[in-house]
């Protein structure tokens, strides 16, 4: 699995974008663990879910109000090629969110 295509749209929509993985079984590629059952998925899945919980909730403190300034905060300020006159105006108001700075 890859966060591709969720960090491409997330820089298009000038979202910054972090990822957190957590395992939940170690089978696959640990040669002397334990074989899986659903039960141990489930219980490490539910133990993640606390631990991930703390961690969002702790880095959310740290987020500024505010924009960032960095470049990556003003991707679609390039990407935009069409003239504003050459575009319906509903298409405009589906992305107003997102173009309404530029």
């Amino acid at each position: 699995m890859t966060n591709h295509t969720e960090a491409r749209l997330a820089k298009e929509a000038e979202i910054a974008y972090s990822s957190l993985s957590m395992v939940t079984d170690y089978d696959c590629w640990h040669q002397t663990h334990q074989e899986v059952s659903v039960e141990m998925v489930l219980d490490n899945l539910r133990s993640n879910t606390e631990v991930a919980n703390k961690i969002i909730y702790e880095v959310a403190k740290l987020i500024e109000k505010e924009r960032p300034k960095s470049k990556s905060h003003f991707s679609l300020k390039d990407g935009l090629i069409t003239q504003k006159e050459n575009i319906p105006s509903s298409t405009k108001d589906k992305l107003r969110i997102f173009t309404d700075s530029y």
